[in-house]
């Protein structure tokens, strides 16, 4: 007898478990894509973040270093102002007065050798010093 072919059986297709499969392969598809976003995101963040660190502690290095120059500056115009009015005070009629008082009284405690020389040549000095250092004049004259 020949061989006789039989249509196959036809089954019906599980829709619930095409269904659940589908689902399930589109939800791992979208928690993969989130994972990868969220992964670039990250990695950018990092790098944004590093360069803006990078650029502010290169501003920050800038800044200082001004900030130093500028203190150096104000230091060396300060010690110039200071020397200028030493000078000045040193070459008014105060100070040429209070140094001549000094080296007289200096002038006078070298030939006399008293303590009272030495005191007062002491004390005039001080107050020539004081007045070339500070511009204050002694209270007695």
């Amino acid at each position: 007898m020949p061989p006789t072919f039989t249509a196959p059986k036809q089954s019906s297709p599980n829709y619930w478990r095409l269904f659940i499969t589908i689902t399930a392969a589109v939800v791992v598809g979208n928690l993969a894509s989130a994972w990868i976003t969220a992964k670039i995101a990250q990695h950018q963040i990092a790098l944004v973040w590093n360069n803006t660190a990078k650029v502010i502690n290169q501003e920050t290095q800038r800044v200082q270093a001004a900030n130093q120059a500028a203190m150096q500056r104000s230091q060396e115009n300060a010690a110039m102002q200071r020397d200028q009015l030493r000078a000045q005070r040193s070459a008014d009629i105060h100070g040429r007065s209070l140094a001549k008082q000094c080296a007289d009284w200096e002038r006078a405690s070298a030939e006399l050798k008293s303590d009272t020389a030495q005191a007062e040549s002491r004390r005039h000095c001080a107050n020539s010093a004081r007045y070339i250092e500070t511009g204050e004049l002694p209270r007695n004259q």
